[in-house]
């Protein structure tokens, strides 16, 4: 009987952890589809119709932490309506991705590659935006050599 009731409570705890695995997950893409989407519709009213270089970015950018979300929000947001403007927002938008990607989120940062994002970033603004969304598409498997190669003078 007491063997029963340890598999039973196993069971339950199981059900627990899988239930917990679950909701994480569903969490973290509600985050990033409300910051998605709030980025869209802020870039629409700041700057008209979306280029595809900023609609690019719309999906990376939304998985940033949500102080890094919140600061780039101010930051585009100081940014004119004008084509002047759209550059700034969207080398913005790259260097945002690019820190993410390389984990240089907050202050404790490799200063060394920190300092290379700027470049990095045109680099990136570079392709077309074909090459540019397929790339986007391949961060999570590029490893940090293959990246900085592919973007690299």
């Amino acid at each position: 009987q007491q063997l029963a009731a340890a598999e039973q409570r196993g069971r339950q705890e199981g059900r627990q952890e899988g239930i917990q695995e679950g909701i994480q997950p569903a969490i973290q893409q509600g985050r990033e589809e409300g910051q998605r989407s709030i980025l869209e519709n802020f870039l629409r009213v700041r700057f008209g119709e979306l280029d595809a270089f900023l609609a690019v970015f719309l999906v990376p950018v939304s998985a940033l932490p949500a102080n890094e979300f919140t600061l780039l929000l101010l930051q585009l947001s100081a940014l004119t309506g004008d084509s002047q403007g759209i550059e700034q927002a969207r080398r913005l938008l790259a260097e945002s991705v690019l820190r993410m990607r390389f984990g240089l989120l907050g202050d404790t940062a490799d200063a060394t590659l920190r300092d290379r994002i700027p470049a990095l970033a045109t680099n990136l603004l570079a392709l077309s935006p074909e090459e540019l969304a397929l790339l986007l598409q391949q961060l999570p498997q590029l490893s940090d050599e293959e990246l900085l190669a592919r973007l690299s003078n």
